[in-house]
């Protein structure tokens, strides 16, 4: 779901595309223990960002706050709770302002709009679960029409 789905190109050039990754606390189920240990080392380590320029691409990766990977899971056989998805959505932005540091300032990316832009998206989440149910199936119909960048 894209929340906060913008036109290529709004705060310049620079970044095409932005992914973040969010990583959940999870328990091993016959996983191999070695992977298991070397996930759970990672997800200790600060938050990474890559700016990969060439692809305009921006990737942020880090351990989220939001419960654990069962947590969450659940949440996709439930209606959207409104707390969760405020939760998420606070969560997310603050990840992605923090963690701009890869782009210079001779990049082209308005940094300081686009931290505006996600503090108005916030302001715009719905108070109601009745709309944040409302503003889901629209979300749901813009992306199963392909209607966003």
């Amino acid at each position: 779901m894209h929340f906060c789905a913008i036109e290529p190109d709004s705060f310049g050039q620079a970044v095409k595309d932005l992914n973040v990754y969010l990583w959940f606390h999870r328990e091993p189920e016959g996983e191999i223990f070695s992977l298991y240990e070397r996930f759970e080392a990672n997800r200790r380590l600060p938050p990474r960002a890559w700016f990969k320029r060439k692809k305009r691409r921006y990737e942020i990766a880090y351990a989220s706050q939001l419960g654990t990977w069962e947590d969450v899971i659940k949440w996709e056989s439930e209606p959207v709770q409104l707390q969760n998805f405020r939760n998420a959505c606070e969560e997310i932005a603050t990840a992605i302002k923090v963690n701009l540091t890869k782009i210079k300032a001779n990049d082209e990316f308005d940094k300081n709009n686009y931290c505006n832009f996600l503090d108005q998206k916030l302001r715009e989440i719905p108070k109601s679960a009745d709309r944040l149910q409302l503003l889901i199936q629209h979300l749901e119909f813009v992306e199963k029409q392909n209607l966003l960048p």
